[in-house]
């Protein structure tokens, strides 16, 4: 298993100097961005095990962070702020942060929580459903064991889904989901387009029933279950053309 890397998200360089230092110490690689666009590009380019970001950056803030990388994954999410609002805490934790710690932050117990969190997190938690497996880290697809040719957007649209069993999503809801700064897309029939393709792939796996369309409502999954698996699959060396 590759090592775990940590995506520290902070502006102020000397304010996430300690932090960086003592995971260093503890054997835990980091990089740092200073910035909400130069840390989702970090994240893109070398997914992270675990991101710490600050609640307010210069070009965004906490929440943006934690909403747009939700978006393309499961990453646990460490958000610090100076602000101890029960409110603003609770909006993180339904956007799906994993921990908001209130500063000043004692760094060794930061170092701790972090540790603990990837330990969990190595059970290679997946979404499964008529045994079609979503591996949100490992930005994969397997239908009984084989792995799908599935773009980055249709796995994304996958993902919201799995995550909402049961409830339906608008096309409008959809686009927020997977393009948060786009309104453009939003009014056009792209989402549409996409799902034709994802449905048409899950088509020649016998799944063109997973997911239901209803008429001026949008897309539903039903029935699907989530799993933690304890090890990681095991992937046949031929893809489902």
């Amino acid at each position: 298993m590759p090592p775990s890397r940590v995506l520290i998200i902070l502006p102020d360089p000397a304010d996430a100097e300690p932090l960086l230092r003592a995971l260093a110490d503890a054997g835990q690689p980091a990089l740092l961005a200073t910035s909400m666009m130069a840390g989702l590009t970090r994240a893109r380019e070398t997914p992270p095990s675990l991101v710490v970001v600050h609640a307010v950056l210069p070009d965004g803030c906490g929440q943006d962070v934690v909403r747009r990388l939700r978006v393309s994954g499961d990453v646990p999410i460490f958000v610090l702020t100076a602000r101890d609002v029960p409110e603003e805490t609770v909006a993180l934790m339904h956007l799906g942060a994993d921990q908001v710690l209130v500063k000043p932050v004692v760094v060794a117990e930061v170092v701790a929580r972090i540790g603990a969190r990837l330990r969990r997190y190595q059970r290679h938690v997946r979404l499964l459903s008529q045994g079609l497996v979503v591996w949100p880290q490992r930005h994969l697809v397997t239908f009984q064991g084989r792995a799908l040719p599935l773009t980055k957007t249709e796995r994304e649209l996958l993902l919201i889904l799995l995550r909402r069993v049961d409830q339906l999503l608008s096309r409008a809801e959809i686009a927020q989901e997977l393009w948060p700064d786009a309104a453009v897309v939003r009014q056009s029939n792209v989402i549409d387009a996409h799902m034709a393709t994802l449905r048409a792939k899950l088509g020649k796996v016998q799944l063109q029933g997973l997911i239901g369309t209803v008429r001026g409502g949008g897309y539903v999954i039903r029935h699907a279950s989530m799993e933690a698996l304890l090890d990681p699959p095991v992937i046949a060396p031929d893809s489902v053309a």
